[in-house]
């Protein structure tokens, strides 16, 4: 035998290695927040989403101006009491940004919100209607022809014509097999 062939054989008797001080017995799954990266992108990150949030919500109670007030002439440069300056118009930039922003978040989340609505109708709605394609007589396994009325049949699998292939799983029972 050769050292390769006596070391294998010695470390097969000797059974798996597992370094010291690892745990030996499955750990429990954790949360997903404890996954989150809470290194300084994620810090500088959430700073920037706050600024935009206190710019747009809180940013006009404080700020003398609105944005749909003529506070100045055309392109006014920036100064003490216009921060940005003012545009085209003679309105102040730092406030339609304010007011543009704020718009912006409410109609994005609004978006959102709507979005999750329809799609949880839309999933109840067809539930209802068209059961999942596992369930025993769902109408989609019926127009198929891959379920009977009451019985289980096994779908048909390019396997099928391979003797000693294996049993198919039955529709309706994905982990059960014949």
């Amino acid at each position: 035998m050769t050292n390769i062939q006596s070391a294998a054989v010695t470390a097969e008797a000797e059974g798996p290695m597992i370094p010291e001080g690892l745990p030996t017995d499955p750990q429990k799954a954790k949360p997903a927040w404890r996954s989150l990266n809470f290194g300084p992108r994620m810090w500088i990150s959430l700073a920037i989403i706050g600024f935009v949030l206190v710019l747009a919500f809180i940013g006009p109670l404080i700020y003398p101006y609105g944005p749909e007030e003529k506070v100045g002439s055309l392109y006014d440069s920036p100064s003490a009491q216009h921060i940005l300056g003012t545009e085209n118009f003679g309105y102040d930039v730092l406030a339609v940004l304010m007011a543009s922003a704020r718009n912006s978040i409410i109609i994005g989340l609004l978006a959102g919100t709507i979005a999750v609505l329809i799609g949880a109708a839309l999933n109840a709605a067809t539930r209802e209607l068209w059961p999942l394609e596992h369930e025993v007589g769902s109408p989609m396994n019926r127009l198929r022809g891959k379920v009977g009325r009451r019985t289980l049949t096994p779908v048909p699998t390019p396997d099928d014509e391979m003797p000693g292939a294996p049993t198919p799983p039955l529709v309706g029972h994905p982990a059960k097999t014949r």
